[in-house]
Formats: structure tokens, sequence, C-alpha cells
């Protein structure tokens, strides 16, 4: 019985083995990969080279730190200044859309801001607002941020901005301003590309009109006094994952000498100044 058993592996190993090498002879020596040589992976057939995101349009990579990603966004949106202005608009596209744009808004000098869309259907493929503009810069450094217009950003309280727009309200002294902070004016936004610490910075926004281009568009200024831009400022927002939870210490304001409690402007400093004789201003 032992000895039938032997003989019955013996045998199916013999099998297995002319099966083998029978495999192996109806293989194409010259279809096998040298050693050393290198195969891709080829793409699934569904896929084309066209539909591969171009360089340009590529995101970030540095979403591990999202002030790198926002200071990216930021400056490849300052070299796009031939995007214009167009009230209600939210996109960004081809430079030859962008220019069709102009030359029909241009074509039209007594259209009003408001009509700019309907009147010009090619401004929908490339024409955005100041709201847009902030909430696609955002977008696309990775930073969560809802769409609000200026008067939803004006009414919000600061409760409201955290939990509904990742938004913390750091007050409107322009001295507290960093970059990458949304500057709220009346029925305009702009965007901090670069702070001094002193109140002037460089801001990154689209203008209704620029000086040359009489439709606007996006515009960066340079040194800036923030507090002179566009009026008063209604608030500085700062987005929550750039937020540290501390704002540069503000000065304190002058008090009046018999009355604490009252704050002095400059007028009045000068004027408290030269009635004590010196010379503060």
């Amino acid at each position: 019985m032992k000895m039938f058993g032997m003989l019955f592996a013996t045998l199916a190993f013999v099998a297995g083995a002319s099966s083998a090498f029978a495999v192996f002879e109806t293989l194409d020596p010259a279809a096998a990969p040298s050693r050393g040589e290198h195969h891709p992976i080829p793409l699934p057939a569904a896929l084309d080279a066209d539909d591969l995101p171009a360089a340009e349009d590529a995101l970030p990579a540095a979403f591990d730190d999202p002030r790198v990603a926002l200071e990216q966004v930021m400056s490849k949106y300052a070299q796009m200044t031939y995007v214009p202005y167009v009230y209600g608009g939210s996109k960004i596209g081809a430079k030859s859309s962008c220019s069709a744009c102009r030359a029909c808004v241009d074509a039209k000098p007594k259209l009003k801001v408001e009509r700019r869309m309907k009147a010009c259907p090619v401004c929908s493929e490339c024409g955005i607002d100041c709201t847009h503009f902030a909430n696609r810069v955002f977008g696309d450094a990775g930073l969560k941020f809802p769409y609000a217009a200026t008067k939803e950003l004006t009414r919000s309280s600061a409760a409201e901005l955290k939990a509904k727009l990742s938004l913390v309200d750091v007050g409107n002294d322009p001295r507290t301003a960093r970059a990458g902070d949304i500057i709220l004016f009346h029925k305009h936004v702009v965007m901090v590309l670069a702070s001094t610490g002193d109140g002037s910075g460089d801001i990154l926004h689209v203008s209704r009109s620029v000086k040359r281009h009489g439709m606007g568009g996006i515009e960066v200024v340079r040194g800036q006094k923030l507090a002179k831009f566009r009026g008063k400022i209604l608030k500085i927002l700062r987005h929550t994952r750039l937020h540290d939870g501390t704002t540069p210490a503000k000065p304190e304001p002058a008090r009046h000498p018999r009355f604490p409690g009252f704050e002095l402007g400059r007028q009045q400093l000068i004027v408290t100044a030269w009635a004590r004789g010196g010379n503060e201003a």
C-alpha cells in the first residue's frame, strides 16, 4: 500500500513538470521583459491626456501649511490683471474670453456695471466681482469659505461669521491686519497681500474701475494706507485656519489728564499739549 502511494506521487510530479514545461515553451521569448527594463502601468482606456489637469490649474501642494498655500494662490492671481470686473461674475476663464468681455463693455460706454453680464454674455465666461474673488482665492488654497456677499459679511455677528463662514472678526484696526486677511469696507472687500504692521500694506482685489482699464478688474495696490483705501474699515476678517488666537497688541489710547475715562483724539491731544506748554503731537 505504501509503495502504491509513492508510485502515485511520483507520477503526479512528472505530469505537473511536463505541463509546466509546455507552458514555458508556448511563451514568446522576445515578449518577455529583460531584467532592468521599465514597463509603466498603462492608464485605463477611459482616460485621455486631455483629461488630465494642466500644470497651471493645479492647486498648491503645501496644504499642510495653509499660509503657504494661500500665498501661492494670491501670487498667481496677482498676475492676472487682465481679468475684468463683472458684477455678479464668478468666472476666471481663458485670456481670450477676458479680452472679448472687455471689448464688449468698452463698446458700450454708457452701460451700467450691474448690466454688464446681461448685455455682454461673453462676460459670463470671464468676469468676477470682489466677493466671488475672495471666495475663489480661499477655495483654491484649500480653505473652506462659503460664498457671502458684502451685505452678509457686514450684518453677520462674530459668532455667525465663525460658525457659518470660518472667519474670525479681529476688529478694524489696520495695524492688526496680516497677509491673507479680508478687509471689509462699505460694499467692497479686499485681500491683504502683505502687511507692514503699521497700518500699511499691499492689497489684492477686484476693483470696479482701474486707471489702466476703465471697466476695472483684478488689481494689486502696493504700499497703501489700509485705513484710507475705501473709507472706513468695517471689519478685518481672518480665516480660522490662519488665526492663532492672538492679534498684535493695540497701543493704549491717550486719556484726558483730568478725566481718564475720556479718550483723546489727535486734535484734542495737540490742544492739551499746547495748553501745557509742551510740544506733543
